[in-house]
């Protein structure tokens, strides 16, 4: 099994609550947050991108440059409505995950460099929930490669 199965925590996840991602963007180091929702099945929908420098949004998507509002320094992409089972992603020492009055120094707990997992929990009869997972070493990245990838070729 790929998974420790470490999950630091679960809370509800009720439609509409948001889930909020904030680090350093790793190419330009500038601030960088994502700012999704749930949706009734507790799937996360990016709503928002906020980039700390022009640059950085761009390497994000160059089409989407025309999209882009200057916003007290930072630069916005708002009105995204792009669906994610799960996020995923490489932690460091600058993620915080912000959700309700919760926020998570996901470097403390899981580590520098660590691969991590923010998705539903849902069993019959039970609310949907959220967790965190710590993946072993690259086995994630692996499976990305192997049940992403063939998909987009």
């Amino acid at each position: 099994n790929e998974w420790e199965r470490r999950v630091l925590w679960f809370r509800p996840l009720l439609p509409g609550d948001k889930v909020e991602l904030l680090y350093e963007q790793s190419m330009y180091r500038v601030l960088q947050i994502e700012i999704y929702t749930s949706d009734s099945t507790g799937d996360f929908v990016l709503r928002k991108m906020v980039f700390g420098s022009f640059a950085a949004a761009a390497y994000y998507d160059p089409e989407l440059s025309e999209k882009l509002i200057c916003q007290g320094g930072s630069w916005e992409i708002t009105n995204l409505r792009l669906t994610y089972h799960e996020l995923r992603m490489f932690v460091n020492q600058s993620h915080r995950l912000f959700i309700g009055d919760q926020t998570i120094n996901l470097a403390a707990e899981f580590g520098d460099g660590s691969c991590i997992s923010l998705r539903k929990y849902s069993y019959p009869g039970m609310i949907v929930t959220l967790g965190l997972e710590q993946a072993k070493g690259m086995y994630l990245f692996d499976k990305y490669l192997r049940d992403y990838l063939p998909h987009w070729i």
